[in-house]
Formats: C-alpha cells, structure tokens, sequence
C-alpha cells in the first residue's frame, strides 16, 4: 500500500472510533437522564411532592439480596410534608409486592421541610434472587409508578456483604 492509502485507512479507522464512543457516551447519557428524571406526584388528600431517582444499590446478604433505591424527594408546598416509607412499594416481573424495611436504621417515617428536599432518603428492600429476571417497578405515590430495572434479566453474581450501584436502568 501507498502511504497516502494508508492515511486514508487510518483516518477512517479513527472516525469510526470516535463516532462509535460518541453513540455509546450519548446512550449512556440518555439512560442515565431517564431513570433521574423528576416525577411530579399528587395523592387525593392534595399533598404534592416531586421525587428523583438517585441511584439503586442491589447487594447479597445471608439469606436474600437486599435492593436499596435512593431516592430525592422535594416539597413544594409551605407545610412540611410526611411521608410513610410503606407507601413506596416495590413490584417484580412476576408482579410481587415488597415493603421496605423499617426496621434497624429505616424509620417508619421521613419527613421533608416546607419548601424544601430530602437529599438521600433509602427505601431498602428484602428480594428473593428470582426477582431480578424481569423488570422491576417502583409506586411513588397513590398511582404513580417508576422502572427501576430494564425487562432483561440480569443474574447477580455477589459474594455475601458484597454491593454493587447502578444509576440506570439497564442492569
């Protein structure tokens, strides 16, 4: 080959590379700004709040694995608002309900200051490890649901105390 073919080889070689790394960074992007989109949630008794996805944290424990869903709630309205952690539940493909605990360091209750946000509040959840072939939903409030996980399955290969975090929901 001539040297100028080979600069041809090369230039198209590294356009490929950059075109593909730029698709693969902008896919990351979108997955990422989905899942940490706001949702605006009304319940009838006309309390309002707005709730962001802040990361999941899905980690093994003796007897079951444990999904911790973080979450960042903001109150817009002049009284604070209080909020019963029961009341965000957890569903699976095979459209089984979980409550989160509350027991240890999950209180039953948190609380959001008027006009203001509760930063990094943990809903933390007791799943059996055939939960996660499926897609995995979240009610934020009386009707209000979010995906927390993509339909795929996904088969989790952690060690007992081992944990791993995801900010998507292709996982």
């Amino acid at each position: 080959m001539n040297r100028r073919l080979q600069m041809l080889v090369g230039l198209v070689a590294v356009t490929l590379i950059a075109l593909s790394l730029g698709g693969l960074a902008w896919v990351r992007t979108r997955e990422a700004r989905l899942f940490s989109q706001a949702h605006t949630v009304s319940t009838y008794s006309g309390t309002n709040y707005v709730l962001r996805l802040t990361e999941t944290t899905l980690g093994r424990a003796e007897t079951n694995y444990l999904l911790m869903v973080q979450i960042r709630v903001q109150n817009p309205n002049p009284f604070p608002l209080k909020l019963s952690r029961k009341h965000f539940i957890l569903v699976d493909h095979d459209k089984d309900y979980y409550l989160p605990n509350t027991t240890g360091t999950q209180t039953e209750w948190f609380t959001v200051p008027p006009r203001g946000v509760a930063e990094r509040e943990t809903l933390s959840f007791a799943v059996p490890a055939d939960s996660f072939a499926g897609s995995i939903g979240l009610q934020i409030g009386q009707i209000y649901w979010v995906l927390i996980k993509h339909p795929a399955p996904y088969e989790p290969d952690l060690r007992v105390g081992e944990f791993v975090t995801f900010r998507r929901r292709h996982w």
